[in-house]
Order: structure tokens, then sequence, then C-alpha cells
């Protein structure tokens, strides 16, 4: 059997074409089942300082112990291993898909079964140490399985069952990376239940433990956990609904933060939870479990942008249930979820229409309405028909320094002005003049 290798591959590795290398990991595999592939991995019999020169490139290196150099050649990202025998090599790779080579002709060299195992679609471990060697296999186990459509051996779950702890042995970094390109696709929130079932969840966010014992009886779920769960898959339902396209940009965009959001919006409730006369209130859990989500995903070396937003989703997931649940909302309560939210608006929606569906078993389109009585505020505001307030307009008029006041005028200057309709900046600071005046210098 052979594989037909790319002419641009080729010419990349002209430079080697008296050294004796093969082709392997991903690279193969993809090729066998007709699947665009992404970098290129080979393995050559020589050491890295003589490839450095052959290929007239630095190399960077990507993994000492198995003395791993990585090339970019015309937008081509080569990972080279040097090595001294070709089936030791191939027997201390995670799985037998991923342990195939092609020499550079393309003939196919299949040592521990790895064609078998593709034309069955399985992800099977080459040995019984292959997490106790690299941790980080125990996500990559479950991205392989989603990417590919393969399902898990049963010793493969065994196996992860047996050596979940081992993931907090990994660096936070490369679980930051694992986790991104397993939950950056929507259509992926079914693999947190994985996750949670094999024991990885609970030692990649340490913060759920109590959620796994708290009875939380919601539809569907006994436990908290579960709450947490069937909202992260919920999001999936909410986007693949008939909803605005800009909602469903967003879900499509951003999945990797609406699940960690979902997944985490409720986790501070055990610790909130106190007696309410028959019932039970839970007040704060949302500003709470903002808090303890942001000390997990810096620790997981989320970037800034993403904890900005995992935060404004949960310390504002009750906000749309809230203004659902009012007698009466003024225009002003609208501008001031739009304001809050920022970016995140269709985000918000999303998750809290996750959270209804997690907890009552229905899709709430009251939510795009709510949605939609936000999006004529912000209009309005862009077509000038309400004018707002500049803290240069406060400053001029009232004759007063810039300071933690100037904020808050300008904050009520713009909700009244919106909920009101004003489109003259004179109507706001005569307002403001009254709303403030025992806190603004005399100007008799």
């Amino acid at each position: 059997m052979r594989i037909i290798i790319d002419r641009d591959i080729i010419s990349i590795l002209k430079p080697l074409e008296d050294m004796r290398y093969y082709f392997v990991g991903g690279y193969v595999r993809d090729k066998l089942i007709n699947r665009p592939y992404n970098d290129i991995d080979i393995i050559v019999f020589d050491t890295i300082e003589t490839i450095e020169e052959k290929m007239q490139s630095k190399a960077f290196v990507v993994n000492n112990r198995f003395a791993t150099a990585r090339f970019s050649v015309n937008s081509r990202i080569i990972d080279i291993n040097t090595v001294s025998d070709l089936d030791t090599d191939l027997k201390r790779r995670d799985f037998t898909v991923n342990a195939i080579a092609a020499d550079k002709t393309g003939e196919i060299i299949d040592r521990v079964g790895g064609l078998q195992d593709i034309e069955e679609n399985l992800i099977r471990p080459l040995s019984n140490s292959i997490f106790k060697d690299d941790p980080l296999r125990l996500l990559r186990a479950l991205r392989y399985s989603a990417d590919l459509s393969f399902e898990l051996t049963e010793r493969a779950e065994v196996m992860i069952r047996r050596d979940n702890e081992l993931i907090r042995d990994s660096a936070p970094e490369r679980i930051n990376e694992e986790l991104h390109r397993i939950f950056s696709q929507p259509g992926r929130a079914y693999l947190m239940r994985t996750m949670a079932n094999s024991g990885l969840l609970l030692n990649i966010f340490p913060m759920l433990d109590k959620t796994e014992s708290f009875e939380h009886k919601k539809h569907n779920s006994t436990h908290l956990l579960g709450h947490l769960l069937n909202t992260t898959e919920a999001v999936d339902r909410v986007v693949s609904t008939d909803i605005p396209e800009r909602i469903e940009e967003y879900g499509r965009d951003n999945a990797f933060i609406l699940y960690i959001s979902a997944l985490l919006h409720d986790i501070d409730k055990p610790d909130k939870m106190r007696k309410k006369g028959d019932g039970l209130s839970f007040a704060g859990h949302d500003k709470g479990s903002a808090e303890k989500a942001s000390y997990m995903l810096r620790d997981l070396r989320l970037s800034n942008r993403e904890i900005r937003s995992a935060d404004t989703l949960i310390s504002m997931h009750m906000r749309p249930h809230l203004l659902l649940s009012s007698q009466r909302v003024t225009s002003r309560g609208y501008y001031r979820l739009m304001r809050d939210a920022g970016n995140d608006l269709e985000g918000l929606i999303i998750l809290a229409m996750a959270d209804k569906l997690s907890s009552e078993g229905i899709i709430d389109n009251s939510y795009i309405e709510l949605y939609g009585r936000i999006m004529d505020v912000k209009n309005a505001i862009e077509k000038k028909a309400i004018s707002f307030i500049t803290g240069t307009d406060i400053m001029g008029h009232f004759s007063i320094e810039e300071g933690p006041l100037i904020g808050h005028m300008i904050d009520r200057g713009n909700e009244y002005a919106v909920e009101n309709n004003i489109d003259s900046k004179e109507k706001i600071l005569d307002f403001l003049a009254d709303e403030f005046k025992n806190r603004l210098p005399d100007t008799d």
C-alpha cells in the first residue's frame, strides 16, 4: 500500500534526499483516510545539527526527550525526530493510528496494526504506559476520537480512568492549548461529560469538586455537576436553533468560552446556599462563580480577553432571567445590559437560554425577543435619535475636574437619555444639574 506524497512536501525535503527518512504520525494517518493534514512529521537517522546544515535553517527544539526539532518552510511546519531505529520510534508513540510510517516513495510500513484500527475506526493505545510517558495524551485521546470520529477502545477508556490524575503533571499552557483544540469547534460539548466520567474534568477544574455531590434538582439532573454538564450541551442546541445571525455567529466563533462559561456558571452555589423561608437562596452566586472561574482560568493560562469574556458571561448570567421576570422594564434596563455585556451580549443570550433549557427542558424564545428590544435601543443610539454625554461635556459645563464623579454622571446621564429618548445634550445636562446638585460645586 502506498500514499501519494505531496509535491510541495517533496520539494521542501529535497535537501534531505540523500538521507534516510520516513513520514510518520498525523501526516500518514490523514493521507490514509483522505483527510486534510496540517503539520508534517518525519523521522531522520541523523543529528539535528546535520539536518539544520542541509536545510540551511535553524530548528526550534520542541521536545528534548524525543529529540524533536521544528522547521518552518514555505508556511509549512515540519517536525523532525532524530532516531536510530524505526521500530523503536514507532512503538514509543501514543496510538496505533499514529504509529504508521511511509518511506520517501509513499510505501506504507505498519508494525503495530494501525491500518486495521483505521479500518475499524478505533483509537487504541500502543502501550500500557503512554499516559505516564506524556499525560497530555489523556486529552489527545479524546481529541483524536472527536476529530476522526473514531471510538476509544475499552482498554483506552480503562487506562484514562486509571491515569486521569496524571493530567495535573502537564504544564498549564499545554493543557490550555489542548482544550482549545478540543472545544473551539461547536458540537463538542458532549466531550465535557466524557471528561467528567473519566475523572479528567475535576483534575483540570478542581473547583468543580463540590458540584459532584451537591444536590440540585433540575430538568434531567439531580446534582449540580449534572446541571452544569447539561448546560454545556444545551449551548450546542441553542446555537443550532433558528436564532439571529449575530447570536449564531458568536456561538460559532466563541464555542470554547461559551462551553467553559456554561460549565462554571454556577460553581459557587454550594458556598452561597442559605435558608430563606421555606426555600433556599443562592444570592451572589453569579459574582462568586465568576471570581472562582477567573482564578482557575488564570491558572490555565487563558488570555486576558478570554478571562474577561468568561467573567462577563458568568457574572451576568442571571440578568437576562431577571429582566424577563420583571413586570416593567424600561429602555434604561435594556441599555444597561447592553453596556455591561459589551461585545459578549450575544454570548450572554446564548448562556441564559442554555441555562433555561438545562433547568426546564425548553428553548425559550423570549430571550430572543429580549435581544431584539436591546437591539432597538442600540439602533436608536447609532442613528443619533438618542444623544450621549461625554466627560468633556460635563467638565466644560459644570467647571469640574476629572475624577470618579464624572464617570457616575456619564452613566446616569446616558441612562436618562436612553430611558427618555432624549436627543439633546442640553436636556441631559439640565437633568444632571438637578440629579447631582448636592455633589456639584456652587455655580452662583
